[in-house]
């Protein structure tokens, strides 16, 4: 154990020299080296600018003379408005004044280009390090109360690995202007009072509680959540006292708590008298009405969005709430109140209006170290315990985990091997390979399943609106329109955005009832395909947004009705030419986050009547179909697909070279469906040209090339080809795409065909296939924020 204690202070005095090291070389954009006072950073330090250069809070001059906060304008009271809070700004100034004095005592001895101005590179550097010294200082604080908690072994790692493995270790060393360590330092002394102390309560320690949430309160006022986790504490004996009807018990459960209360209230009095004097109240939410959206919190979002969720930027902290699931059972007078706070505190984080926190990571979760350390902590013990009892077992199971990681490796190898992405008669270096391998791999694994740190959102997420799990990684976290709330991030606000139908970036943006981009003389437009076609609508405002559509619909007299997650927001009659509609959708209609708009068209009676008459005849044959049949082929270039649709039923194999299906030329029975792959052997093509001789004379073929099919078209492949009546080749044509309808014995050049480089390539008889059929045609749609 003494072995174990020596090796522990070593790594935790190297880990912090490392830490210290990189404080004072990390170099911002600027060429800066060390802490800086930067973007919101500013507006916590300059209460130490004006408190000591003009003994006020009055901070125009201090925005005006250092070129911030040009954008908040004057309160009530007439001065500038600072939505930030002062708590910062008072665990700064001891380092502060040891920063002013070391400063003056070398411009005593002669030290040239330092300045007494508070707002100096070196003031702020030495002023900052305190964060660093705060945020080890946090650390510390967890590894002391996880003693009690787990052991001693495991204590040190949890707290080293829930502060480096979490968003608190960026803006500990590169981003200290923030109040994030701070936060974390104060709310894990509470922490660890509580734990020390819940037994054995005293007035003077719920004296000490009170002052500690108070101080974790002062910080950032959104911290205050976090100061219910002693209520289990508080409430519990007067529960007890009132059920017993021992009004004289309950009265001293009570004063407790009250006296705790008071002492909070007091400590944040500091702040309470910041606002009084900006803004003109003692309590007032600085950033503006619509700040704080309880009642529409995206909680999950901070938890698993892409954009700054909590689990995919910081993977480590999952297994932290799996502990607290597991100290929840074992120990729930503990685990209860350290699950909810957390519950409460995801709660308020999505409530803010810019919850994703513009910054590194997840960054309001850093205040909530001691509550992922206990669950580090516990999740470790688990796990040593089960290493301990198991040893065998977990061997086997770690033997056979590496086996069968080997083994979807090789099987990954071959999958790419049979794709043609990789080749046995060439050299390929092993780094390529494995490249190619990872790509696909990757690929595919997020299309199917997602980023499983976004786990259980982005499955919920694809389920409710039938779309691939990876679409959450694609949009959850971005927002049409404008982003900020003016009284937090007063920039200029976007009024206008647009979604572009006629290009494939909004294709993310897409649900159902959406065909492929095609140009019409106006220029490339989207078809919508079915009589509903949808799309997404991601926003983040506070006022009402009208949609301005610009389409063409295909009839004359077709009626639109606009729908808003599933509620009509405006019907229109649309005239047979390009058009602009708008549809105003009130605020109350709308989601924070992402909305469903479906595009529905009602075509005027007797329309399908008068598109029976489609004609059916195949080519130059002769020969007329007695079903619809379209056929589509891909270059690879424009997606690896191909697509053969008989009686509105799709009849393809879609396999990588030719893709052909034999129709009966009375019925319009399928009589078989293949595929061939041209890409890989000439075997294939001799394949493919049995199985066009092998059909009878007469029988309807239709033929849709995906990915490359020209590699082995050889002269087997030509003649098959010909005996249906196509004399279109792609032999020597690499990334061309085929599409053909032809009949068994006609003479070639007859049949239906078409052969485009790098797009897709169509051919079809009769109507098309229900996705293929235009109910309108859409540009565009923009969004217009109410003003």
């Amino acid at each position: 154990m003494e072995r174990l204690r020596r090796w522990q202070t070593w790594a935790v005095i190297a880990l912090f020299l490392l830490g210290a090291f990189c404080y004072f070389t990390q170099q911002d954009p600027y060429g800066q080296r060390g802490g800086r006072v930067q973007l919101d950073g500013f507006y916590y330090y300059v209460y130490l600018h004006s408190a000591l250069a003009d003994g006020d809070l009055d901070l125009a001059n201090d925005y005006d003379l250092h070129g911030y906060g040009v954008k908040y304008e004057k309160t009530a009271t007439g001065r500038r408005a600072n939505p930030f809070s002062v708590g910062p700004a008072i665990l700064w100034a001891p380092f502060l004044l040891l920063a002013h004095l070391l400063i003056w005592l070398a411009r005593m001895f002669g030290v040239p280009g330092l300045s007494l101005n508070v707002m100096s590179e070196a003031h702020q550097n030495l002023t900052l390090f305190g964060t660093y010294l705060y945020g080890c200082g946090a650390i510390y604080i967890c590894y002391r109360l996880l003693q009690r908690l787990v052991s001693r072994r495991m204590a040190l790692l949890a707290a080293l690995c829930a502060g480096i493995g979490s968003p608190l270790a960026y803006y500990m060393v590169f981003s200290p202007s923030y109040s994030h360590a701070q936060s974390a330092l104060c709310f894990s002394a509470l922490v660890w009072a509580w734990l020390t102390w819940r037994e054995q309560m005293t007035h003077r320690r719920w004296a000490a509680l009170g002052a500690l949430a108070g101080l974790t309160t002062l910080m950032h006022p959104g911290n205050a959540v976090l100061c219910l986790l002693p209520a289990g504490t508080a409430v519990a004996p007067l529960v007890r006292a009132l059920g017993r009807r021992d009004l004289r018990a309950a009265l001293s459960a009570a004063t407790g708590p009250l006296l705790a209360a008071a002492v909070a209230v007091a400590v944040f009095s500091p702040q309470m008298l910041a606002w009084k004097a900006i803004y003109g109240k003692l309590l007032v939410t600085p950033q503006g009405e619509g700040f704080m959206r309880l009642s529409e919190s995206l909680w999950h979002a901070t938890l698993f969005a892409p954009r700054n969720g909590l689990l995919p930027h910081a993977p480590l902290l999952a297994v932290g709430m799996f502990g607290l699931l597991l100290l929840l059972r074992h120990r729930p007078a503990i685990g209860l109140p350290a699950a909810a706070t957390l519950c409460l505190l995801a709660l308020v984080n999505g409530a803010v209006y810019d919850w994703w926190g513009w910054g590194f990571g997840a960054r309001r979760y850093a205040v909530a170290l001691p509550l992922f350390a206990m669950g580090v902590a516990c999740a470790g013990r688990w796990l040593w315990t089960l290493a301990e009892r198991h040893r065998e077992r977990l061997a086997g199971a770690l033997v056979a985990a590496s086996l069968v990681l080997l083994t979807l490796f090789n099987l990954q190898l071959v999958r790419e091997f049979q794709r043609g992405s990789l080749t046995g008669a060439e050299l390929v270096p092993s780094r390529e390979t494995y490249r190619i391998m990872f790509r696909g791999g990757t690929q595919d694994w997020f299309k199917r399943i997602g980023n499983p740190l976004s786990f259980p959102a982005n499955w919920a997420f694809a389920l409710r609106y039938g779309v691939d799990p990876d679409r959450y990684d694609l949009l959850y976290g971005f927002h049409f329109l404008d982003e900020n709330h003016t009284g937090a991030n007063p920039h200029d606000v976007k009024t206008r955005d647009t979604l572009d139908f006629s290009r494939t970036w909004p294709e993310r943006f897409l649900l159902d009832g959406w065909g492929e981009i095609t140009s019409l003389p106006v220029g490339k437009v989207r078809p919508a395909v079915t009589r509903r076609a949808s799309f997404l609508l991601p926003l983040n405002v506070n006022r009402a947004v009208t949609l301005q559509l610009l389409l063409r619909p295909r009839v004359d007299g077709t009626k639109l009705r606009v729908l808003v997650n599933g509620r009509q927001a405006g019907q229109h009659t649309l005239a047979g030419r390009w058009q602009g509609v708008d549809t105003r959708v009130p605020f109350a209609r709308l989601r924070r986050g992402m909305n469903r708009v479906t595009l529905e068209h009602t075509l005027p009676a007797g329309w399908q009547e008068r598109r029976t008459g489609a004609s059916r005849a195949i080519g130059q044959t002769g020969v007329t179909s007695p079903v619809d049949i379209a056929a589509v082929g891909s270059s690879g270039e424009r997606g690896e697909f191909a697509d053969i649709w008989v009686d509105g039923r799709r009849r393809c194999k879609n396999r990588r070279g030719l893709n052909v299906t034999a129709v009966e030329p009375r019925g319009g029975k399928v009589l078989a469906s293949a595929g061939f792959d041209l890409h890989r052997d000439a075997f294939s093509a001799r394949q493919l040209r049995r199985f066009i001789e092998a059909l009878p004379p007469g029988t309807i073929v239709a033929l849709a090339s995906r990915d490359d099919a020209s590699r082995k078209f050889n002269a087997d492949a030509v003649a098959a080809l010909r005996a249906v009546g196509v004399d279109a080749t792609l032999a020597g044509k690499f990334r061309h795409a085929l599409a053909a309808i032809g009949v068994r014995g006609a003479a070639p050049g007859s049949a239906l065909q078409q052969v485009q480089a790098k797009q897709r390539a169509h051919a079809h008889v009769g109507q098309l296939p229900p996705p293929w059929r235009v109910t309108a045609w859409y540009r565009k749609c923009d969004f217009i924020l109410e003003q």
